[in-house]
């Protein structure tokens, strides 16, 4: 789950176009996006949004001019990630498109690191 936003956070930080912003945002949307990879199993906007002062609108516009996903967005695949590898039939290639990861490989690393095995591995052990 964490994979999702480890890479909206690569890619974020990598962005040429976000070399102008304030640094104040820069460090509040890596906030927001820690936030959310710590409690994707039961976040919130409201929730998140409270977390951080904001109204929740504003917390949904900052994440959309930012990284071009809304709130629901990042939170669905987030979640997607880990309940497709549980509960379908889809390779974890097919999965990794499916979740948003342009990079098959990026994935793999993502997910390994923060479960300590691979995609694959989870899908067998959470199906046996």
């Amino acid at each position: 789950m964490l994979l999702l936003f480890t890479d909206l956070l690569r890619i974020y930080h990598d962005s040429p176009s976000k070399i102008d912003q304030p640094t104040f945002t820069k460090g509040v949307i890596s906030e927001i996006l820690d936030y959310m990879e710590k409690n994707y199993e039961t976040i919130i906007l409201e929730k998140t949004a409270n977390y951080f002062h904001f109204h929740p609108n504003h917390l949904t516009r900052l994440l959309k001019q930012n990284l071009n996903k809304t709130f629901i967005e990042l939170s669905h695949q987030l979640k997607n990630a880990c309940t497709m590898l549980e509960n379908t039939d889809f390779t974890v290639d097919q999965i990794a498109h499916k979740t948003g990861y342009a990079k098959v490989t990026f994935f793999y690393k993502t997910f390994k690191k923060f479960h300590g095995v691979t995609p694959a591995k989870y899908q067998k052990k959470t199906n046996d």
